[in-house]
């Protein structure tokens, strides 16, 4: 369905940068799909990462699972740490269902859970992705209080009546980062994971 959807999208004129997606949707036919449109568009989305995660991504010629990757990778201390975001993370280019893929493995603390991006813009820097896979989770908070507190729970919205009536993202992002500063905080100070 979702590909029907964004089969739908593009023959209607909408024109997208990124398919944001969390990790339910993640899946090798999805990324092939969305690498194939011509309008330039990329996936972006979350992936699992859990210890039996048996999902594989090539690099540098050999296949891993994602914690096998980031085992690999911390060997080879590749992980940085951010400041403004408070957070480790790792960056590898990989080539997943024969596409290239740029993934983003994300720790909040130091011996906390990695959580995992895949993107197909191998140009994306982490920061960017980031900030635009943050945009994701200001919708999902829009659509449930829409649906909750506005009463809205059986309305059904057109693509073309979306796209008129969007809103720039930009006091979302300013909000969304006064959240996170607030969850890291906490997480910090209780020692656990956001």
């Amino acid at each position: 369905l979702a590909m029907d959807m964004v089969r739908t999208a593009i023959k209607s004129g909408i024109r997208f940068q990124y398919l944001l997606a969390d990790s339910w949707f993640t899946c090798k036919e999805i990324i092939r799909f969305i690498h194939s449109r011509h309008i330039k568009c990329h996936y972006l989305g979350c992936i699992k990462v859990g210890e039996k995660g048996k999902t594989k991504y090539s690099f540098g010629r050999k296949d891993f699972t994602a914690p096998a990757l980031i085992n690999h990778l911390n060997k080879k201390e590749t992980k940085k740490y951010s400041r403004k975001l408070r957070c480790w993370y790792i960056t590898a280019d990989v080539t997943f269902a024969g596409v290239s893929c740029r993934m983003f493995f994300i720790r909040r603390s130091k011996h906390g859970a990695w959580s995992g991006l895949i993107t197909t813009n191998t140009r994306l820097d982490f920061f960017e992705a980031y900030r635009i896979y943050a945009q994701r989770w200001s919708l999902e908070v829009v659509f449930k209080e829409s649906k909750g507190l506005l009463g809205m729970g059986k309305c059904q919205a057109r693509f073309r009546e979306v796209e008129k009536d969007s809103l720039e993202l930009t006091i979302a992002e300013r909000i969304w980062e006064i959240v996170m500063e607030t969850v890291i905080t906490i997480a910090n100070l209780f020692g656990f994971t956001d």
